[in-house]
């Protein structure tokens, strides 16, 4: 058997991170990019509002806003709470704590009151941002939080009882302090809520030092060229790398406060962008549009078409690659744990997407590892390295990584998944090829047995998404004394589709082995439903689903 070193990455791939405080390094890339990118460039766009933050102001109003915030007693290592649907202003915010070794977290705007009060007690925040829409909300659970807690309002205008966003940027900098000790590897930025995909969602802790590693290990395989259209939470990991990296790069960032598929294209036509960046159960809704999909290919502006957030299915990566031939086609895997860890590089068009067969089911890859980043697979019982295509849990090390999950304010993070040689167990099932290619199988807790064989409900969603009438699809399972378990699909068909369940059931069973089987048949369904962070909330699935 090859040694241990033959599934990490090459040491070759490596960049150093320079220690140092992370909007030092982003706005002395800045600079230099202001003198040759247009003037009115613009860094964020909020859709559908319209708001915007240009490039050439962001440090100027950076330094304003850090400064209004010194004079409202916001010191080192200080704590905002977020819960609002706008971007362009709250990010302004952001970058604006980051200035003063500051920290953030948000959550959801559905997030109920009771959890964002537990939330703001964790990292005692004594500011919260709102709008019009999470007001009510955010009022309601400071009436819990044992301490006085001012509100931000950010949006249209100001809201009663608030400090609103231009009333910061009305400061005029002086009680900016130029003396702010930052240790990039120690202070806190950001802590990223979970999907809860797992159980509750959990603070992950992140660094300054970290979010610039993972802006860093995006640089040499994102290549996006102009503007990045986005449909991410703006509390997640994607949203925070991708921010940064496109602020160091001169990159238009479009994103959707409120995300609704049916307008999407619609935005694409009108804002034009180079790239775009979604979750895979939007992309195969994507890949069934198809004089949608001619239109955006005659137009010919995208460039780049990522995927990311869970395991993308071939059918939907070759539907893509073939509607729009010359759209670089890829796949990221990446957590809030870690940023990225693996994307599919550049190659020649249209790009047939690296795969393999194993097991008997064909999949895709999330491409090699990205820079600084190791990781191995292994077995889930004795934690032994295993080979090329064998299936075992992923890990992971990386500067990238997170500092830990959080326990509460002035305690260290939990590294409860780390080794004690510093790797993180990620509780994702996956394998590499013999070239180092990574492939995502699921999540370690969803995978089910049928009559003793393991199965992914990804990988039985994957093979109904091949059929045309199928448009969108989600698959939960039943305990069963005999057969271990038995699984159910739910699926969204295209409207007007004469498919009946009878149809699929047999789809399935003419494309898989009997343990993929649907042996609980299948339910029609208006929508899937998602979790906070835009994925199948596989629990509500299970809860939707009518038994027989």
């Amino acid at each position: 058997m090859p040694s241990e070193q033959s599934y990490v990455s090459s040491p070759e791939r490596d960049v150093e991170v320079p220690n140092v405080p992370l909007m030092s390094y982003v706005f002395e890339r800045l600079r230099v990019g202001l003198e040759k990118w247009p003037k009115d460039k613009k860094w964020i766009v909020d859709i559908p509002s319209g708001r915007y933050i240009k490039l050439s102001e962001v440090e100027s109003n950076a330094r304003k806003i850090a400064s209004a915030f010194t004079r409202l007693g916001m010191q080192h290592g200080d704590f905002i709470y977020f819960c609002t649907y706008e971007m362009a202003q709250f990010y302004q915010i952001q970058v604006s704590l980051f200035l003063l070794g500051g920290c953030v977290r948000g959550c959801h705007p559905a997030t109920k009151p009771e959890i964002s009060t537990k939330e703001m007690q964790d990292i005692k925040a004594n500011f919260a941002i709102v709008d019009h829409e999470t007001i009510g909300t955010i009022r309601e659970a400071i009436k819990n939080v044992g301490f006085p807690v001012q509100l931000i309002s950010v949006g249209e205008e100001k809201l009663p009882g608030t400090i609103y966003y231009t009333e910061l940027l009305e400061d005029d900098g002086t009680a900016f302090p130029e003396d702010v000790k930052i240790n990039p590897q120690t202070d806190i930025a950001i802590v990223i809520n979970t999907s809860g995909s797992t159980g509750a969602p959990k603070g992950v802790v992140h660094t300054q030092r970290s979010i610039l590693a993972g802006m860093l290990s995006e640089e040499r395989v994102l290549l996006i060229e102009d503007s990045m259209m986005e449909l991410m939470t703006n509390y997640g990991v994607i949203s925070n790398s991708l921010l940064m990296h496109d602020l160091c790069h001169g990159i238009t960032t479009y994103h959707f406060t409120k995300f609704e598929k049916e307008i999407l294209i619609d935005q694409m036509l009108k804002y034009k962008p180079n790239g775009i960046i979604l979750y895979p159960h939007i992309a195969a809704w994507l890949s069934k549009q198809k004089d949608e999909l001619k239109e955006i290919r005659e137009k010919d502006f995208l460039r780049t078409f990522l995927c990311g957030g869970w395991v993308v299915d071939a059918h939907t990566a070759d539907t893509m690659s073939e509607a729009l031939p010359n759209t670089y086609f890829k796949t990221v895997y990446g957590m809030s744990e870690a940023f990225g860890v693996s994307m599919k590089i550049n190659g020649a068009k249209p790009n047939k997407i690296e795969r393999c067969i194993n097991e008997d089911r064909e999949y895709i890859s999330s491409g090699p590892l990205m820079l600084n980043v190791k990781a191995k697979i292994v077995d889930l019982e004795t934690g032994k390295a295993l080979g090329p295509y064998c299936k075992g849990e992923i890990i992971v090390k990386s500067p990238s990584l997170m500092a830990g999950y959080l326990t509460e304010k002035g305690k260290p993070p939990s590294r409860d998944s780390f080794t004690e040689d510093g790797w993180m167990k990620t509780s994702d099932l996956g394998f590499f090829d013999e070239k180092g290619f990574l492939y995502v199988v699921e999540r370690i807790t969803f995978v089910y047995k049928y009559l003793t064989m393991i199965t992914s409900p990804a990988e039985v969603e994957a093979i109904l998404l091949e059929h045309p009438d199928v448009l969108e699809a989600g698959v939960t399972t039943f305990p069963d004394p005999e057969f271990d378990n038995l699984a159910k699909g739910l699926v969204v068909k295209r409207p007007g589709s004469k498919c009946t369940e009878a149809d699929l059931v047999k789809f399935v069973a003419d494309r898989a082995a009997i343990n993929k089987h649907l042996h609980k048949g299948v339910q029609f369904v208006d929508a899937l439903p998602l979790g906070t962070a835009g994925k199948i909330d596989r629990n509500a699935l299970r809860r939707m689903t009518i038994q027989n």
